[in-house]
């Protein structure tokens, strides 16, 4: 229980990010 509730956060950390630098990427590919 102690280790999924420390993986839940740390998932969800990892999948904001992965998000944010998919939108990054797009916004600097609809730049060019």
């Amino acid at each position: 229980m102690k280790r999924r509730i420390l993986t839940s956060p740390i998932v969800k950390m990892i999948r904001h990010n992965e998000l944010i630098e998919e939108m990054l990427m797009k916004r600097r590919f609809s730049r060019r």
